[in-house]
């Protein structure tokens, strides 16, 4: 049901970007207003060292998959300075699994989000800007098997923070589509069964298209 979730929300996206793309104005946009839109994206670059101590290290997870949801936000626009705050949510199916020496990992991020302030500057009906600040996360974990038999495995929540950037261009007074970086730092969290603890690191690197409808 994710899956599908998360194509529908690819297709959705470009049939709605291909729409607003044949409206182009040449006045200077007005960025200042309540916004609410779309995004879906790609996850990639986690770097997770599975070690279960006292041991070693048995395995690395890398992260990876793609993502879909919504934002809303708000800009106010002094000249060609843009400042602003947006917060959005996406489900997510961002996994990786691996089997080393006996033991099975897995580490899924099965949604995030952030809210963020967003900081920038207008050039005709582009706005280049950067953006930071809260991210969360709902995380699923294993680390199973080897001689004594671990069994850890836990869902839980992550606060972090999310920085990055991007470019955001206005079809017209109401629709832009926006291409945005965002690294979504999630920390780490120690997990334990029998005496044995693992370390999980699910933070990941992120590109995103997104449209917008100003109001």
């Amino acid at each position: 049901m994710k899956k599908y979730f998360l194509a529908t929300a690819f297709v959705a996206l470009a049939s709605v970007s291909a729409q607003a793309a044949d409206i182009v104005t040449d006045a200077m946009h007005d960025w200042s207003g309540l916004y609410a839109g779309l995004n879906a994206g790609y996850g990639f670059g986690g770097d997770d060292d599975v070690g279960v101590l006292p041991g070693g290290n048995v395995g690395k997870l890398e992260v990876n998959g793609i993502f879909g949801g919504g934002q809303i936000g708000f800009n106010y626009q002094m000249d060609q300075v843009v400042i602003g705050l947006e917060g959005d949510i996406q489900l997510a199916d961002i996994n990786d699994s691996d089997a080393n020496f006996g033991f099975t990992m897995n580490s899924d991020v099965n949604y995030f989000g952030t809210v963020r302030a967003r900081a920038g500057f207008a050039v005709d009906n582009a706005l280049i800007y950067a953006t930071g600040g809260l991210a969360y996360a709902g995380i699923d974990y294993k680390v199973q098997g080897g001689p004594p038999g671990i069994n850890i495995n836990d869902s839980y929540s992550k606060m972090g923070y999310a920085v990055g950037g991007g470019v955001e261009y206005a079809f017209d007074d109401n629709w832009s589509g926006k291409v945005e970086y965002l690294y979504v730092g999630l920390g780490h969290k120690d997990l334990s069964d029998i005496g044995f603890t693992t370390r999980a690191t699910p933070s990941f690197h992120s590109v995103r298209l997104g449209i917008n409808y100003k109001f």
